[in-house]
């Protein structure tokens, strides 16, 4: 299933971009993040624990009281469950690469080694593989493959200047 990508071969930039992007791919399918999922998402950082590494700890009984309490009140650990899809993140970047680059962004991506959705995925299993982001047994390379044509998706129509 997950593929590895050789050491390397994305930018550090491209891992950041993709790493501060998930968040807003979040929002964008799940809406915004309630104080509960806030409060879990800052723990599971101050403790670097995964999502995996949470439920097996909150399975387990071996969170603290309190917080399982917290987990229980706002609807159990499906509940904090704010998982995208490969499509899903791919749409997001490219709304974000856009925003930030216009028609630059399939530049910047490109000095990346990012040239096609599929680039994306490549990306992601590499941050997986390495613990930087959770993944579920459905995830797969195959969920990013064309999602939209990079040259299309990019593509700046420039209205010409009225002439006198």
């Amino acid at each position: 299933m997950l593929m590895d990508v050789p050491q390397g071969h994305f930018a550090p930039e491209a891992i950041q971009f993709v790493s501060t992007s998930l968040s807003r791919a979040s929002d964008d399918v799940h809406g915004p993040m309630s104080d509960t999922q806030r409060f879990v998402s800052s723990l599971m950082a101050a403790h670097k624990l995964g999502p995996d590494e949470l439920r097996r700890l909150y399975e387990s009984g071996m969170l603290n009281p309190v917080i399982m309490h917290i987990i229980d009140s706002g609807g159990g650990l499906d509940a904090m469950d704010r998982h995208v899809d490969g499509a899903q993140l791919c749409r997001t970047l490219k709304n974000i690469a856009m925003e930030r680059w216009g028609m630059l962004a399939p530049v910047v991506l490109a000095e990346w080694n990012i040239t096609s959705t599929l680039d994306f995925g490549r990306l992601v299993i590499y941050m997986v593989e390495r613990g930087m982001l959770g993944s579920k047994p459905e995830d797969s390379l195959e969920n990013f493959r064309d999602v939209y044509d990079f040259k299309d998706a990019f593509a700046v129509e420039i209205e010409p200047p009225d002439t006198l």
